[in-house]
């Protein structure tokens, strides 16, 4: 269950976040979806709404006592957002004072930067975020990276192959006409065109299609 989305929309309507600062409604959620399910249950949280109401503890001993498999921690407040820097100190405490699997969350964009992550913070594990989108390729990197101390980067036409790939899929499952499916390919297209030959060009011209078909 996530906990830990920053986006207003889903912090004032629905206090997901909100929820983190009113732990006893956490405290009746929990076990209620733990019965629920015969899946393993984890949950994703953030430090606290800001630097004055921190609850990595409680949180992650709550997750704990109701029963989860484990938790993950991205270590910025909901104020922070995505800016400046996650705190992966808090990580490492969580990591100290539960018996659980905890999964470390938040400025993690390089293989170097995961294996930091795992030494710093001791964390059982390394969740991939804002990244995933912008190289896709950082899951197979990391494994390169932690087998030999080094890793590929994509050559151009793969780059190309996957975006084609991925606008081949949204003409597929979407609507045509779709604005949410153009969105989707804006949002890939800008941020993977980086570095590419006409890259600036592709992107202008994917910005201001209003169809797929005239992608």
């Amino acid at each position: 269950m996530n906990f830990g989305c920053p986006a207003t929309r889903r912090s004032v309507h629905v206090p997901r976040h909100g929820l983190a600062a009113h732990l006893p409604v956490v405290k009746r959620i929990l076990p209620a979806i733990r019965k629920a399910v015969s899946i393993p249950f984890t949950c994703k949280f953030r430090t606290g709404w800001d630097d004055k109401s921190i609850i990595v503890r409680q949180m992650g001993q709550l997750a704990e006592d109701c029963g989860l498999q484990g938790v993950s921690l991205h270590g910025r407040t909901r104020q922070q957002g995505y800016s400046g820097a996650a705190n992966w100190d808090l990580i490492a405490d969580l990591k100290q004072s539960v018996n659980i699997p905890v999964i470390g969350n938040g400025d993690v964009f390089s293989p170097e930067d995961c294996v930091r992550m795992f030494t710093h913070t001791g964390c059982d594990g390394v969740m991939i975020g804002r990244a995933a989108s912008t190289n896709p390729w950082i899951f197979s990197q990391i494994r390169q990276y932690i087998a030999s101390g080094k890793y590929e980067q994509p050559t151009q036409q793969q780059r190309y192959e996957m975006l084609r790939d991925y606008y081949q899929l949204l003409l597929s499952e979407s609507d045509k006409i779709s604005g949410t499916a153009v969105r989707l390919a804006e949002s890939v297209c800008d941020l993977d065109v980086t570095g590419h030959a006409h890259g600036a060009e592709l992107r202008k011209g994917v910005c201001l299609a209003h169809v797929l078909l005239t992608m």
